[in-house]
């Protein structure tokens, strides 16, 4: 037997040992996948509904940080079609997915806040697809100091997110 032959023969005897076992896994694993079964209903809202929460913790891009987990109630019964699906003061909770202060270059602060799916009385599930975001407002003193020194709002910096507790944000079920 030649040197090539006897490598390409080692090479093939190598693979079927180290793939073999994963296709054997895959084909078990596939097998208790197809008896689950998933009996959850979830509930899917209108693209344009909104809501309006209250936050019962601080928000501020200065003092949070990300995972930090941040309680709301809703301040109005979510009312979609004549029908109550979440009624007012239900406590909400949702988890900080991105936040960083406000930057030079006059960038705005920025908080998104994933909120938890919550179990309706009827056992199906309310799910919350958009984050919900926070964002400092416009710093006009950097703008009107562009216009008089050109470039200078460059050195600033844009504006906090701050909501003290108690705050009425609005929530949007829309991508």
């Amino acid at each position: 037997m030649s040197p090539k032959s006897v490598f390409l023969t080692l090479i093939i005897i190598l693979s079927c040992i180290i793939y073999l076992p994963s296709i054997t896994y895959a084909q078990n694993n596939t097998n208790t996948q197809n008896t689950t079964t998933n009996t959850t209903t979830y509930l899917h809202l209108p693209e344009k509904t909104t809501m309006q929460i209250i936050n019962i913790d601080n928000l501020d891009s200065k003092t949070n940080h990300k995972y930090d987990l941040i309680n709301f109630r809703l301040h109005q019964d979510l009312v979609v079609n004549n029908e109550i699906i979440l009624p007012k003061d239900t406590k909400l909770q949702g988890m900080i997915t991105k936040i960083h202060g406000s930057r030079l270059l006059g960038e705005s602060a920025i908080i998104r806040i994933k909120l938890n799916n919550i179990t309706l009385t009827d056992g199906s599930i309310l799910e919350f697809p958009c984050d919900l975001k926070l964002k400092g407002g416009k710093n006009y003193a950097n703008i009107a100091s562009s216009i008089i020194v050109p470039f200078s709002g460059l050195l600033f910096k844009g504006k906090e997110v701050s909501c003290p507790s108690g705050s009425i944000i609005e929530y949007s079920f829309e991508g």
